[in-house]
């Protein structure tokens, strides 16, 4: 869910006045389904669920909209947007309901608001007619260009992070502590890198899921 900024304060300033809010919308279930007849747009889902729900705790009216081009929300080279986030940034809606991807881009023409759900995206390929048994399959999967630069990568990556430490706390000086943060940053840089995300609460860095 997102609204513009211009529509922050008139939204949320004063509940008490019964707005009404123009909020933009596009099928994506389960979250969201729009049905449109003769009688008005019905919108259904969790994200309905949210917004009806808003509607009556913050005392407002809304009535739902659609994008012509049906698109979420993408920048032109000239600085114009297609799509839910178009219709923000252009005036023409108060709020977009999503899900949405949040981007740098997005947030400055946009606000999102906290995160309702998190989903998870991955890269599929066909399956071979031929199976073939490879010890070395996984490694086979890049080049070694692209296996060279992975390393390189998390070298520089744990030698920045050993720096940094130094630098904000002295305690990480020691040649014990660089021999044991060493190995720590190592497994989490290798697993964010090669395998899945986790946090690494101890050093107060975050990794977040990396996908290759």
């Amino acid at each position: 869910m997102s609204c513009g900024f211009k529509k922050i304060r008139k939204m949320f300033g004063n509940v008490s006045s019964k707005l009404f809010l123009r909020i933009c919308a596009l099928n994506w279930k389960p979250w969201v389904s729009i049905d449109q007849s003769v009688n008005g747009t019905k919108l259904s889902g969790p994200m309905a669920n949210v917004m009806e729900n808003l509607s009556k705790l913050m005392n407002f009216r809304y009535e739902i909209y659609m994008p012509e081009d049906k698109h979420w929300g993408m920048e032109y080279p000239d600085g114009t947007w297609s799509g839910m986030i178009g219709m923000l940034h252009n005036n023409e809606a108060d709020l977009a309901l999503g899900p949405f991807a949040t981007t740098y881009a997005r947030s400055k023409v946009a606000t999102f608001t906290s995160n309702l759900a998190t989903g998870y995206l991955a890269v599929m390929a066909g399956r071979m007619k031929r199976k073939t048994t490879n010890v070395f399959g996984y490694i086979l999967t890049f080049d070694w260009q692209v296996w060279f630069v992975l390393v390189i990568a998390m070298l520089v990556m744990i030698a920045l992070s050993l720096f940094i430490d130094a630098i904000t706390d002295p305690k990480y000086r020691s040649k014990p502590m660089i021999r044991k943060r060493t190995g720590e940053y190592f497994w989490s840089f290798y697993s964010s890198i090669f395998c899945e995300g986790l946090y690494f609460t101890d050093s107060k860095l975050i990794l977040s899921r990396t996908m290759c």
